[in-house]
């Protein structure tokens, strides 16, 4: 018997069985959330690092959490604004009725 364990075919296929099951489930609404809250996070993180955050820091002690929160509001906006349209041209072709005007 070696150090590690046999690596068998079909483990591997029940559990991409299991996977794709579990992602056919998740609706388009989350996908899209997830890649907002992923935008999100990466422009905080763009904001805060390197040149952008010593000019931040000159600026003040909390420029910082200024800047953030605005950054929050700017998403909290395209987000009640923007995203419904987005979401009803994409569920348009998966459900005729959501996304018609009356």
């Amino acid at each position: 018997m070696g150090l590690l364990p046999r690596i068998r075919i079909g483990r591997l296929k029940f559990r991409r069985t299991k996977l794709r099951r579990w992602i056919r489930r998740v609706p388009v609404t989350s996908y899209l959330l997830a890649i907002e809250v992923l935008a999100y996070t990466l422009l905080l993180i763009f904001i805060s690092t390197g040149e952008r955050a010593a000019r931040l820091k000159s600026m003040g002690e909390h420029a910082d959490v200024a800047s953030s929160l605005l950054l929050v509001l700017v998403f909290v906006a395209f987000h009640t604004n923007n995203l419904p349209r987005q979401f009803s041209r994409l569920l348009r072709p998966v459900c005729g009725v959501i996304g018609r005007s009356a």
